[in-house]
Parts: C-alpha cells; structure tokens; sequence
C-alpha cells in the first residue's frame, strides 16, 4: 500500500516513485503478475538513480522471462552483467543459467552457474 501511494502521488520526487514502482514490480513478480511488473518496471526507469539500474535489469529480466519474453530477459541479464554491482551479476549468471538449462543447453547452464558462484552466490 505504501509503495502505490508513493507510485501514484505525482507531487511527489521522482526519484521516489520510481523505487516505488521498483518495488511494485518486485511484488508483482513475487504474486507471478508478470505483466504487471512489467509495467511498473519500465516505469521506474525513467528517472531511476544509476545505481539501482542493475537490480532494475535483473528484475525486468525475471518479469521478461515470466511472460514468455526470453529475448528480452536475456537482453536486460546481459546489461546486469556489464555492470559494476556484483551480487546482481550473480543474479543474471544464475538467470541465465537457468534459461539455459530451459533450452537443454547444459554445459552453458554449468558454465553460467560456475560463474555466479565465483562472485560468492551459493547457487
């Protein structure tokens, strides 16, 4: 409730709304309203601070790949792996480790797994 009100309050920051839409999207991916978070995910970008757009890719990659966009997935996991932030890195290894594994690609699951425990993940 608290994170649709500061969504929908639209005197208020910016900056504000979108974590709340962030955190919308979070729940709506926990609830499995993938389209939803979809929504409210692409919202939070428009003003997001730089340092939060990693968890944004990764979240958007899991809404992406719960609606049955498994490009786009891929492409935001892709963006959270040229990134800085290490422990969402381990989150895309361990994503895409898992759309591999979806598409029978073992060896490439293994080696995306591999590389999300080396960031120190216990995947």
């Amino acid at each position: 409730q608290y994170y649709l009100t500061a969504y929908n309050h639209e005197q208020g920051l910016p900056e504000a709304r979108s974590w709340a839409a962030i955190q919308l999207g979070y729940l709506c991916i926990c609830q499995m309203k993938y389209k939803d978070a979809v929504t409210y995910l692409e919202a939070s970008a428009k003003n997001l601070h730089p340092v939060y757009v990693p968890k944004l890719n990764t979240l958007l990659g899991v809404a992406q790949y719960g609606v049955g966009n498994k490009k786009k997935a891929f492409e935001h996991w892709k963006k959270v792996i040229k990134s800085d932030n290490q422990r969402e890195k381990a989150h895309a290894y361990h994503n895409i480790a898992m759309l591999c594994e979806g598409n029978r690609q073992f060896e490439d699951a293994l080696r995306f797994l591999s590389k999300a425990r080396s960031l120190g993940r216990s995947y």
